[in-house]
């Protein structure tokens, strides 16, 4: 039996996507890590034993939340259980009790190739803390790193004051107050995953990956990029500068909000993923196929989602 080295802590409210097995299907082919999984649909989906489901509202994490903490909190969005990512090793420490790491990720936009390929358990025992953002971060899971979202930052706002106001801060990555200034002001030393996730920009229908890699490879700016998820490993494709396939393996793709359909004819064990769902996978993955798949429709509708979202959050402020 192996060591409890990795939990993962994935609350989700609402109705889970269509494409949810698939995500379920990748969590079971990373069997050395545990998924805690806290949901409010009731759904019978094919659960693998890696995962564990519990059943809760959003009103009864707050209720959790705010005991735990101590002062009352707010919690009334799906958007603002973002800002309360980083505070899971201490809000979950008796789920997280004899794990060595912990973590927190997305649950709806994501499908996760081999952890143990990019050897992420390893390499997360060398930091504290590994990645920054919210569809992926891991801690080491002591009390005291557990608590760190406690400690000051220049910006001279709590911890208190976040977790007290409805408006959505961004507390999980990098923002005025948030975990990564307080890492940061205090010389905490953060790991990066940079160089295996394909973490997709919402601004546009073609598939460009937002962040960069230490070195080469996809960057996924010419409009042709595919992924395809085969057995438990992700791969990467898009047409190369000079002509033919250029392939590149990822911990997990981040496709972000992104409405995505289900085309007929899939093998959940082998299919591509495309910027407007999951297709089968009948073929060779050649320039045609790429040209095929990532053709963007006009107008843009992932460009005007995200412009009506915008300005819909600025009249609503």
């Amino acid at each position: 039996m192996r060591d409890k080295m990795l939990a993962i802590v994935a609350p989700y409210f609402g109705k889970l996507p269509k494409h949810f097995q698939f995500w379920l299907d990748s969590c079971s082919r990373n069997p050395q890590i545990t998924w805690l999984l806290f949901t409010d649909d009731k759904t019978p989906w094919n659960y693998p034993s890696n995962v564990r489901v519990t059943y809760c509202t959003l009103d009864d994490l707050r209720e959790r939340f705010q005991q735990q903490l101590g002062f009352k909190i707010a919690l009334s969005t799906t958007q603002k259980l973002g800002d309360y990512k980083p505070l899971y090793g201490f809000l979950f420490q008796d789920e997280l009790a004899g794990y060595k790491e912990w973590g927190h990720i997305d649950v709806g936009d994501v499908i996760y190739g081999s952890f143990d390929r990019f050897a992420i358990t390893k390499r997360a025992q060398e930091f504290d803390r590994m990645g920054c953002v919210g569809h992926l971060t891991i801690y080491r899971n002591t009390p005291e790193i557990n608590r760190r979202f406690m400690a000051s930052s220049r910006s001279g706002i709590g911890y208190r004051e976040i977790f007290s106001t409805p408006v959505f801060k961004n507390f999980e990555e990098m923002a005025p107050a948030s975990i990564g200034q307080i890492w940061s002001d205090n010389g905490w030393v953060t790991g990066s995953l940079d160089d295996c996730v394909a973490d997709i920009s919402s601004k546009a229908y073609p598939f460009r990956i937002s962040m960069e890699f230490a070195a080469g490879g996809i960057q996924g700016n010419n409009h042709h990029l595919i992924f395809e998820w085969n057995n438990g490993r992700l791969l990467g494709h898009e047409i190369a500068p000079f002509g033919g396939v250029l392939t590149r393996e990822f911990l997990y793709v981040h496709f972000k909000r992104r409405p995505m359909k289900m085309f007929p004819g899939i093998d959940p064990n082998h299919y591509l993923i495309a910027p407007d769902g999951f297709h089968p996978c009948t073929g060779d993955i050649n320039v045609e196929l790429l040209k095929k798949l990532t053709k963007a429709p006009f107008p843009d509708p992932v460009f005007m989602t995200n412009k009506w979202r915008n300005l819909k959050a600025r009249f609503k402020h």
